[in-house]
Formats: C-alpha cells, structure tokens, sequence
C-alpha cells in the first residue's frame, strides 16, 4: 500500500479531526439535564463520524478504481468439479 501526504490527504485528515471535535463538543450535556452521555459515548460518536469523514473524502479525492476481478483470473467462489447425480 503506498500512502502519499499531498494536500488532498491534508484537507481530508483536517476535515475529519474538525467534524470529530464537533461532534464531540456538540453532544455534550448541557446544564441541568438528568439525561446525559457518558464521555466514552461521545468519543465513539466522534471517532465514528471521523471515521465516515475519511472515508467519503477519500473516495472524493480518488474514486474508485475498480470493483471487478481481472479478467486473466477467475471469480472467487466455489466451481463445480463433477457434474451428475446428488449424493
């Protein structure tokens, strides 16, 4: 895997640290309420939308090459090897 740090790879790491900071921050409880989330609630909230931040913005930045098997090899999966009768 050959991992480059060019701007697009900055602006997606940045994006994602600021969207996880606000979530963050934004779940937070306010004065006097009864019902609250616990601190490791709001940090998984936040790694979570970190997380789906990177993933988007990667695919922004370079799309998707391909999806599909070569076609010099076969795809995956069972073949049959003999052909007749169920045991």
């Amino acid at each position: 895997m050959n991992i480059t740090f060019d701007l697009a790879t900055v602006l997606v790491v940045g994006t994602a640290l600021a969207i996880g900071c606000l979530v963050y921050r934004w779940m937070a409880p306010a004065t006097g309420t009864m019902s609250t989330t616990t601190k490791g609630e709001r940090l998984v909230a936040a790694v979570t939308a970190a997380a789906a931040a990177v993933a988007i913005g990667a695919y922004a930045v370079n799309g998707i090459k391909s999806v599909e098997p070569p076609s010099e090899r076969p795809a995956p999966g069972p073949t049959a090897t003999r052909i007749g009768e169920a045991p």
